[in-house]
């Protein structure tokens, strides 16, 4: 799948874009986001590696730790603001 950020034709490194990678775990109600994301065709085979990874508890209101950051860098997690196709197909939104 495409990294959010990546463009087509170019070269994944002098690429720019925040390149989000957002997994929801729906077993454990874990959401894992990461900000600049690079795969591992693009990392020599090191496997995946981000600049920033967060795991949020969708199960829990509880507040992040003072001073803790997100993928957006506001400490806020990215996918609860996120349509989804299902949203807009049966529902309208």
């Amino acid at each position: 799948a495409a990294v959010e950020g990546a463009y087509l034709n170019c070269p994944d490194n002098p690429c720019s874009g925040d390149r989000h990678v957002l997994v929801i775990d729906n077993s454990t109600c874990q959401l894992y986001e990461t900000w600049r994301s690079f795969p591992p065709n693009v990392t020599a085979g090191r496997g995946w590696v981000s600049d920033i990874a967060v795991k949020f508890d969708l199960s829990s209101n509880a507040l992040r730790p003072l001073g803790f950051t997100s993928s957006d860098a506001a400490g806020l997690p990215v996918a609860p603001g996120l349509v989804q196709f299902e949203e807009v197909i049966t529902r309208g939104f």
